[in-house]
């Protein structure tokens, strides 16, 4: 099996899912009967930290789904990153068969809501918890938002 480059896209803040088919040169489905999948998004390709897809693998149909729920992409940097899925053979040979780039787009919701919970968590370790204090805290946070 060769490997596919596939981009994908991932929206921040969305739920996200892509299928991939898996094929033999000849174009036959290989047969994946009890192999698992192993699939992973880093900023570039050597680094160390990585989040992890759920995956799935249809063995009948050879069809290989990867996704992240929307907690997950909320947390994303925007910008380009890389992906890869692997399968696992029974006996724990790992074959890679999709790569690619992964362009997160920003959201400016999800934007707004980190910069606010950043925002509250500096100002309340700075200034005791008054009610006036509160205050000035709100009034921060709306003239952050207006920015």
């Amino acid at each position: 099996m060769s490997v596919t480059a596939i981009n994908i896209t991932i929206e921040q803040g969305e739920d996200f899912s892509s299928s991939f088919s898996i094929k033999n040169p000849d174009e036959s489905n290989p047969t994946l009967t009890n192999y698992n999948t192993l699939s992973t998004l880093k900023k570039y390709p050597g680094s160390s930290a990585g989040i992890g897809f759920t995956s799935a693998l249809n063995s009948q149909t050879s069809v290989v789904t990867i996704g992240l729920g929307r907690t997950t992409t909320s947390s994303l940097i925007p910008g380009r990153h890389y992906y890869d899925v692997f399968i696992i053979s029974p006996s724990g040979v790992r074959t890679k068969v999709v790569e690619g780039n992964a362009l997160v787009n920003a959201s400016a919701t999800i934007v707004w809501k980190q910069k606010k919970k950043i925002i509250k968590n500096i100002l309340q370790k700075l200034l005791p918890k008054k009610s006036i204090n509160l205050l000035w805290l709100e009034l921060v946070l709306l003239f952050y938002q207006n920015q």
